[in-house]
């Protein structure tokens, strides 16, 4: 199995979702990317609303919408 360059992982995420965080596009983020059942990456970044400052974490519960559910059962049924 080929493994992912740690490193190059997360300067790619990192300054995709900095990005974003600057366009205002969204106001936080949480993420872990796995292969084959290792964590090689997790960090969170922003906030959990626009209105406050309370940092995103571990603990963190985003509010998926309705339009969300199809494509989640998909990556789902994807991963499964």
């Amino acid at each position: 199995m080929r493994y992912i360059d740690k490193e190059l992982l997360a300067s790619n995420i990192e300054s995709r979702v900095k990005n974003d965080l600057k366009e205002n596009n969204v106001s936080g983020v949480s993420l872990v990317v796995k292969q084959s059942g290792e964590i090689v990456y997790k960090n969170h970044f922003g906030t959990t609303s626009l209105e406050n400052n309370l940092p995103v974490n571990d603990n963190t519960i985003f509010r998926m919408a309705s339009m969300t559910k199809p494509i989640t059962g998909v990556a789902t049924m994807i991963l499964f």
